[in-house]
């Protein structure tokens, strides 16, 4: 037999496994996204067969099953999108015919992924029409938030804006797309009619818009895609929703005519005429409800009789702060036998002395209110000295107290305090704690402070946050007056304002009714440089 013959199979096997497109494993890692580099029609192709037929090819090879999850179509087509998938390409054929009068838009999104799990940067987006134009409506904007906000969540386009956003999250968008790592988008080729847009970042993944996912809207009800460049980016800032369902956190009884009662959602100034309280075979209204002191999640009820301990208890006529009204779970009754252990409740900050005004103060935060002011439980003393510096405790809550020294601190010095906490008398537990709180705090010397100057002119009122170096900071702006912060770290800075317009004290981000639009905010575009020894001044409007 003739040799060759032999070794022909052998080289058939290694022409084949070289023909065929296989994962390429190995080398130095990749941390770079894939890009579409090719696509067989053109952006805004005209004249398009009615049933086309898209290939992609991509930079490097990609994870199949991503690339295959991402692809979509907007407006869906009536027929069955039929996708295949090879290592660096996407092909996508239809059933049936498209729309001649429709323009199309083929979007990948970030999830399709390379081997190394590297996302695309941004959402592709292909636009074609298989008729003789394209629409021209334009829609940019931006979506404000954390990093997980910006990733994780989708923004919803649809053409039908006149009901209520849970029937239309239970249904197709017309449009469904992503931001970019930076919160931006943009949609091109879209009709030039009124639509609704929404953000959902559906974290249970049950394709309700419910408690614990974000959602955001735009300050206007309805978006109007704009011939050209828009006036105007349309801005989102989503906030979590409340869960649904009230939780019960607590039950117990005060006194033999005193209930507190805790639940996970702050309660609206409805609840105090509201709230009732259920027992099973009693069904009283209570004789009052009021605040729980320094716990805005507290309601202390005033009723009798109060059954004894594990019988159950719920409670209805609860109103939250967005005005819905919520019936709880049922939760057992407990009468408190043991005293609470009296605590701080959260570290004292470092305080911030400056010449010639008066000294920084320093704040204590307790877990339980007190009776009076501990100015006998206190004690301030500079690090290696023994004498004790002179000042007055002041009670801002019964649970917040301000100590402000007679004289201006020294930075350069530690500045120790302690606790005796036998000395303090609390409004809840029976025996105070016998211990010895203690700490040390650092000066903040005055030439390392900065200023800002803040005018405002987006509402009569409107509440500023300002994260930096310290953390978060929130104030309260009048249009047209001058705020000035003079005591800020030096360091980096964002900034973001809105309007609390039905002064619940927080950001809210749109209801579900078509009526129910966002509070506006304003995002201030750069970052904000604090700089020792200088004042910064700013001015917040649209």
């Amino acid at each position: 037999m003739n040799r060759s013959l032999l070794f022909l199979p052998v080289v058939l096997l290694i022409l084949a496994a070289c023909a065929n497109e296989r994962a390429i494993t190995g080398g130095p890692e990749d941390t770079e996204a894939p890009t579409i580099v090719s696509a067989s029609i053109e952006q805004g192709a005209l004249g398009v067969d009615p049933q086309p037929v898209i290939r992609l090819k991509f930079s490097e090879q990609m994870q199949r099953s991503t690339v295959e999850a991402a692809v979509k179509l907007w407006p869906r087509p009536s027929g069955e999108m039929k996708i295949k998938t090879g290592w660096t390409w996407l092909e996508v054929s239809f059933s049936e015919p498209l729309d001649t009068a429709e323009t199309y838009l083929m979007t990948l999104d970030k999830q399709a992924s390379d081997l190394r799990k590297n996302g695309l940067e941004r959402s592709y987006v292909l636009a074609f029409s298989p008729g003789s134009r394209l629409n021209q409506g334009k829609l940019i904007g931006r979506v404000v938030g954390g990093r997980d906000v910006r990733e994780n969540g989708t923004l919803f386009l649809y053409r039908d804006f006149q009901r209520n956003l849970d029937s239309l999250r239970s249904e197709r968008a017309t449009y469904e797309f992503q931001p970019d790592d930076s919160g931006g988008f943009a949609l091109d080729y879209l009709a030039e009619r009124t639509f609704m847009l929404f953000y959902h970042w559906d974290r249970n993944r049950n394709g309700r818009i419910d408690g614990e996912d974000y959602f955001g809207r735009p300050t206007t009800t309805t978006v109007y895609p704009q011939l050209g460049t828009p006036r105007e980016a349309v801005m989102i800032w989503p906030q979590r929703i409340p869960p649904e369902r009230l939780k019960l956190l607590k039950a117990r009884v005060q006194s033999p005519e005193l209930l507190l009662i805790r639940t996970n959602q702050v309660p609206d100034d409805r609840t105090l005429r509201e709230l009732r309280i259920h027992f099973p075979g009693l069904d009283l209204p209570p004789r009052g409800v009021t605040w729980a002191a320094d716990d805005e999640l507290g309601l202390l009820v005033d009723m009798t009789p109060i059954p004894a301990d594990s019988t159950p208890v719920w409670i209805s006529g609860f109103v939250d702060t967005a005005g819905v009204v919520l019936a709880s779970d049922t939760l057992a009754l407990t009468r408190r036998s043991e005293p609470d252990t009296l605590t701080l409740a959260m570290e004292v900050h470092d305080f911030q002395p400056a010449s010639g005004k008066d000294p920084g103060l320093v704040s204590f935060l307790f877990n339980q209110p007190l009776l009076a002011a501990p100015d006998s439980g206190f004690r301030f003393y500079y690090a290696g000295d023994t004498l004790d510096l002179a000042g007055q405790i002041t009670a801002r809550s019964s649970m917040l107290y301000e100590w402000q020294p007679d004289s201006v601190l020294l930075s350069d010095r530690s500045l120790k305090w302690e606790l005796r906490t036998d000395l303090l008398v609390s409004r809840l537990a029976r025996l105070p704690e016998d211990s010895l709180l203690s700490g040390t705090l650092t000066g903040l010397p005055a030439d390392s402070l900065g200023g800002l100057f803040l005018s405002q002119n987006l509402t009569d009122l409107a509440v500023l946050i300002l994260n930096g170096p310290e953390g978060e900071r929130i104030v309260l702006a009048e249009a047209g007056k001058m705020l000035h912060l003079d005591d800020l770290p030096a360091g980096q800075y964002s900034l973001i304002a809105y309007a609390d317009l039905n002064g619940n004290g927080r950001y809210d981000p749109g209801g579900r009714q078509p009526g129910r639009t966002a509070e506006p905010f304003w995002v201030y575009p750069e970052s904000i440089r604090i700089r020792a020894r200088w004042d910064l001044e700013l001015d917040v409007w649209e």
